[in-house]
């Protein structure tokens, strides 16, 4: 082939591949990361037979379960570490006008303790032989105190007596809920009791220095039952000493 030849031949290749690379192609993403994928929403997922939905409602209670006993393992916790105050009930006096009780409280840590002196109830209930609940009349209405200026010491391990009216409602003692409403009750001379809750203590003669101490105590507590009014030389709440009572 002479030379005129090999050059109408390249010229010819030459526009081949022009002609070629003319031609549309796949785009340049395309020959570097192969297909583009298209969008598609995530399918949302789909209980398939009542066994799939047993087990969601499952795991669900669960869940639920767990969260509950998460709190109360809190409340349980708080319990358990707070300073405690132990009341015993040895008597419960029941009177047309208002409830009183005497009692002790004994403070089982290993430093003094003081209450204050105006309010030193027993956060109590009551229930009969029968189970049936019992309890004082509800307050309504709103007591201011004054400051808190006087107060009880309560050595480390040792107890003080108290006489105390357990609501400024007036009025006795009384079935509670409703299976005890249709009828009234007989009088119980003997109630079991249960202290438990919140109360305030202080760890010197001082308001700034209260606390959260947690009152326990369980028992029973003879009751006797009165269609007068309280002795009128009965305050709010009174120490009493010795065999005082």
């Amino acid at each position: 082939m002479g030379r005129s030849g090999l050059a109408s031949g390249l010229v010819l290749w030459a526009l081949g591949y022009g002609l070629r690379a003319a031609e549309p192609g796949p785009p340049a993403r395309e020959l570097e990361l192969g297909p583009v994928p298209r969008e598609v929403a995530p399918a949302s997922p789909q209980l398939h037979s009542s066994g799939d939905r047993a087990d969601a409602r499952l795991r669900s209670a669960v869940r639920q379960v767990a969260r509950r006993w998460s709190v109360w393992a809190e409340v349980y916790y708080r319990i358990a570490v707070a300073p405690k105050l132990v009341y015993r009930l040895d008597k419960v006096v029941v009177y047309r006008d208002g409830v009183w009780a005497e009692f002790s409280v004994t403070n089982p840590g290993l430093e003094r303790t003081y209450l204050a002196a105006h309010w030193v109830v027993p956060p109590v209930w009551f229930e009969d032989s029968s189970g049936r609940a019992w309890a004082t009349p509800k307050f309504d209405g709103c007591v201011l105190f004054a400051p808190v200026n006087k107060f009880v010491a309560v050595p480390a391990g040792e107890a003080v007596r108290f006489r105390s009216r357990l609501s400024f409602a007036e009025g006795p003692l009384e079935p509670a809920g409703r299976a005890a409403r249709p009828a009234p009750a007989a009088r119980p001379t003997e109630l079991a009791y249960t202290a438990a809750g919140w109360r305030k203590a202080y760890t010197a003669e001082t308001v700034v220095a209260g606390r959260d101490v947690y009152a326990v105590g369980s028992g029973k507590v003879a009751v006797k039952w009165f269609d007068a009014a309280a002795p009128k030389s009965w305050g709010p709440t009174t120490r009493l000493y010795g065999d005082e009572g």
